[in-house]
């Protein structure tokens, strides 16, 4: 019985030809749109969730709002704010800080021109990236020592082993009038290699040096400026702790620290009532930063998450009502059909599967036919993105069966119309 609908599905799909080719490749259109989309909804939701250990977590983000001038929201904060947040907040189990500066490294008679991530010497402790050599304790055990990402060990180093290879580069930290202390070389030891950061992260380096290497282009005074936004930080809360009570602990901070020196520069007010922190959850950074500056990668919005997300029902919508339509239109001829096999002895159950089994047919290559054109189109879709967005069938089983969902709801609605 099952061979036979299969039988009557194809040759009823070869014998109107047009009337299949317009029916597969329109709903295949519109699978194609919404596969793509949530090919890119998926990535969108899907950054710094790979990372290990972030559910307390928090990216600090800083609000100055300048006496008689409007509120400036940065992605940065004071380099003092983290420790002094560790010290004096209850609640706060760890922090750490990253600060992207430029730097000239030699590696043997070969320059390169970098932007390195200087952190502070637990950061691979609280952002738990993959070491793929060397561990979070040891690998700033040194001052002047280093940790670059599998890429650009590959980049440096060719095929060789990285670890004990030395990079060199200039002395940081110096006055203007140090001439001395400018021409000082500094030897950095490789002592450990991080797995390469996805695209779908807030974090971008390769090269990873310690605050306390003398490379760090910072000098001390700029360190304890409070008044100077240079660096991101990151805060471990304690399981339960409430992140606004945090912020709202961060008040007296600020007031302490600050007001003597806004008193110094004429500025009447307490440290509180120019600085305003917030806390973002690390995995959160990505869809919630959009009104922060100074950003490490460009931030995404959950506005557009679900605007996509609404175009993509509505490109659905459209490719199933054309479906329903098109097998609307041929119900007056398909009517002496039925008759017919009424006629002969069919049974409404078995009329039912027939037309529920055509359409289910065409969908299926349709979803066949999008899945190809997806192929085809992916390289399109990341240089548009400028981002990679890959679709594995094995590993993105999920999504497939979702798509096979999608897919197969439209058959029953085509078979109705087809069947009435």
């Amino acid at each position: 019985m099952f061979r036979n609908y299969v039988v009557t599905a194809l040759r009823n799909i070869a014998r109107h030809k047009l009337y299949s080719f317009i029916n597969i490749l329109g709903l295949a259109v519109g699978l194609c749109c919404v596969i793509l989309i949530a090919l890119f909804v998926r990535d969108e939701l899907s950054y710094d969730t790979w990372l290990p250990g972030t559910q307390n977590l928090y990216r600090m983000e800083l609000t100055i709002r300048p006496p008689g001038r409007a509120p400036m929201p940065f992605a940065m904060v004071p380099y003092p704010t983290p420790p002094a947040m560790k010290d004096e907040i209850p609640g706060v189990i760890d922090t750490t800080r990253l600060q992207r500066e430029g730097m000239t490294l030699l590696i043997g008679d070969r320059q390169f021109v970098e932007q390195v991530d200087v952190v502070d010497p637990n950061f691979f402790d609280v952002i738990k990236l993959e070491l793929v050599a060397g561990t979070p304790a040891s690998v700033f055990r040194q001052p002047q020592s280093a940790v670059i990402s599998q890429s650009y060990a590959q980049k440096y180093f060719g095929g060789a082993d990285p670890i004990g290879k030395i990079i060199t580069t200039g002395r940081g930290g110096c006055a203007d009038n140090d001439q001395t202390c400018k021409a000082e070389i500094v030897s950095l030891k490789v002592t450990g290699v991080v797995r390469d950061i996805p695209h779908n992260s807030q974090l971008v380096g390769d090269v990873f040096v310690p605050t306390t290497s003398m490379a760090d282009r910072y000098s001390q005074d700029q360190k304890r400026d409070w008044l100077s936004n240079n660096g991101y930080g990151y805060i471990t809360l304690a399981p339960g702790t409430d992140p606004q009570s945090v912020v709202d602990r961060s008040a007296a901070m600020f007031d302490k620290a600050m007001t003597g020196q806004l008193h110094q520069f004429g500025i009447p007010a307490r440290g509180s009532q120019v600085y305003k922190l917030h806390l973002t959850p690390f995995a959160r950074v990505h869809l919630d930063s959009g009104r922060w500056t100074l950003n490490l990668t460009p931030p995404g919005s959950w506005t557009t998450v679900y605007g996509v997300i609404a175009i993509g029902a509505l490109i659905l919508l459209v490719a199933c009502f054309n479906f329903m339509n098109l097998a609307t239109a041929r119900a007056m001829l398909r009517a002496r059909e039925i008759a017919l096999r009424k006629t002969l002895g069919a049974r409404r159950a078995q009329l039912v599967v027939q037309f529920l089994g055509e359409a289910a047919l065409m969908a299926f290559l349709s979803l066949l036919l999008a899945l190809a054109l997806v192929e085809v189109l992916l390289p399109v879709f990341d240089g548009f993105l400028q981002r990679p967005i890959a679709f594995h069938y094995l590993a993105d089983w999920r999504l497939l069966l979702l798509f096979l969902a999608v897919a197969a709801g439209a058959a029953p609605a085509a078979a109705v119309a087809g069947g009435d």
